[in-house]
This record gives structure tokens, C-alpha cells and sequence, in this order.
């Protein structure tokens, strides 16, 4: 699904689809805040805020993909270079910025990204480990029966 070899792209639809949208909605934020050259520092600062209150909603309803796309067009250099804009908004609004950045910082591998994901329970797995295992190796002692 890369872009050196498109005719493959069918095979991994879904991934180049997850992709696509991630960059439409960070491209989106970046250009929200830059289309307009005339903005002043406070204007740009508002749609700042907007983006930060629809991450932290986004945060709220579990759509971790959309607000990780959020976070980086906020954190992208176009953006971050912004600084007269980033002095206008409140301390609150950085303080809820950082706080929705750190849920996607690097640091420890992930960590706190993969351990919020197992706390709101959006990251489900089947636990085969105990007496899970022992129920399927009994299907599958069944189904051997039958098949044999």
C-alpha cells in the first residue's frame, strides 16, 4: 500500500483508507489555522481552541484515531512556529492540550497510550490464558472427534 508500488493498494484497502483519513483531518487542522493570511494571533488562537475542545470531546466519545490526527496538526511546525498565537490562548487550553499530547508521547514505548486503551477497554482482545484455554482445547478436541 505504499507509494512506490499503487497497484497493490487493494490489498491493504483498509489500512490505506485509515491513513487517508488521518492525513484529511490533519491537513484540515493545519489548514484551519494557516489558510487565512490576514488572521491576527487572537483569531488564530480561537480556531486553536475549537481544535482542542473537538480533541477533547473526541477524547470523551473514545475516537482515539481522530484525536491522535487532531494532535499532530496541532503539534506540526506549521503550527507550533505560531508562537504570538500560542501566547494568546490560556493557560487552561494548554494545560488541556498537553494533557490530550501526552496520551500519544513516545516516551516508554507508548506506554500511556497502550495502558489508556486497556483501561477504557477500547483495546479488546480474548483472553486465552487459563480456563479459556482449557474451553478450546475442548472445541477442539470436539471438532477433531467429528472430523475424524
Amino acid at each position: 500500500w505504499s507509494r512506490r508500488d499503487k497497484s497493490r493498494s487493494h490489498e491493504a484497502a483498509t489500512v490505506l483508507a485509515t491513513v487517508n483519513q488521518f492525513n484529511a483531518v490533519s491537513f484540515r487542522v493545519i489548514s484551519s489555522i494557516l489558510v487565512e493570511h490576514s488572521l491576527k494571533p487572537s483569531e488564530r488562537a480561537a480556531i486553536i481552541c475549537t481544535w482542542i475542545d473537538i480533541a477533547q470531546e473526541l477524547r470523551l466519545i473514545k475516537n482515539f484515531s481522530s484525536l491522535k490526527a487532531i494532535i499532530s496538526g496541532l503539534q506540526s511546525n506549521p503550527i507550533y512556529r505560531l508562537q504570538k498565537t500560542w501566547q494568546v490562548i490560556s493557560k487552561e487550553k494548554i494545560e488541556l492540550f498537553e494533557e490530550l499530547a501526552r496520551i500519544f508521547s513516545e516516551d516508554n514505548n507508548q506506554m500511556t497510550q497502550r495502558e489508556l486503551l486497556m483501561r477504557e477497554g477500547t483495546a479488546k482482545f480474548a483472553d486465552t490464558f487459563g480456563e479459556n484455554d482449557k474451553q478450546l482445547q475442548k472445541v477442539f478436541q470436539k471438532q477433531n472427534h467429528h472430523i475424524a
